[in-house]
């Protein structure tokens, strides 16, 4: 695969990193949420319109530094798309979460690179949103389950798909996606926005309890919310309370 250099710059070094990654990008995204959240974001856009300086560029799978040259030349604005996930970490969400995080990581790194060129980087970090994208996840886990092996059944099998079931009650009582393009819209207009927005139904909630809560209590309280077992309750010789492991 023949991808631009850091050494490269200008459009035809962005063009040839964007048609290099676009067939990944293309696999990694399949059946996805993602048409359907552009049908929602695009007709927005056309409806409010943008500065004429401005552009919406898809940079996915990390072909961003080849647009940067632009973005400097222009003072453009980066609003990265990520997820309550960086903070609220959900049983069996680990290697979901770890990804959010690290997106918003990214959005802080970029933050400080890219502030000497005037160029504002702002991330989104949206809760439940409701999109066809849950049926795929009522699928897709369940093929994971039927995957798991005899032992890795009968440890996990109920909670992970308890907690699944939970999961897609509350994203189908979540926010249109529509509360997503709206911000978008708005961050790339406004003078002076922030560093970080929460989105969509729940987002301030998540991320007052993780902030405010005790660790001890945000795990009794995802235990109730996932339908998760109760400490020491599947162990081999019960974990009497008060006594130490």
């Amino acid at each position: 695969m023949s991808l631009a250099t850091r050494s490269e710059t200008g459009p035809e070094a962005a063009e040839k990193t964007y048609e290099s990654m676009a067939p990944v990008y293309d696999d990694f995204t399949a059946g996805s949420d993602y048409e359907l959240w552009l049908g929602h974001f695009l007709p927005l856009l056309e409806r409010h319109g943008l500065p004429s300086r401005g552009a919406l560029l898809d940079l996915g799978c990390g072909t961003g530094n080849s647009f940067l040259p632009m973005l400097r030349r222009a003072r453009g604005r980066l609003v990265i798309v990520g997820s309550i996930g960086d903070r609220f970490t959900p049983p069996f969400g680990g290697p979901l979460a770890a990804s959010k995080s690290a997106i918003a990581s990214i959005a802080d790194a970029f933050r400080q690179e890219l502030a000497p060129w005037g160029i504002d980087v702002v991330l989104l970090e949206p809760a439940s949103i409701r999109t066809d994208a849950i049926d795929k996840l009522q699928r897709d886990s369940q093929s994971a389950a039927d995957e798991f092996s005899p032992d890795g059944r009968d440890l996990y099998g109920d909670a992970y798909l308890g907690m699944v079931g939970a999961a897609l009650k509350r994203e189908e009582k979540g926010s249109p996606p529509d509360v997503v393009a709206e911000r978008v819209q708005t961050v790339l207009t406004m003078s002076r926005p922030r560093a970080r927005y929460l989105v969509g139904k729940d987002a301030q909630t998540l991320a007052n309890l993780v902030r405010f809560v005790p660790t001890s209590t945000l795990d009794a309280l995802r235990r109730k919310i996932f339908n998760l077992p109760a400490p020491g309750s599947r162990a081999v010789t019960p974990i009497r309370e008060g006594v130490s492991r």
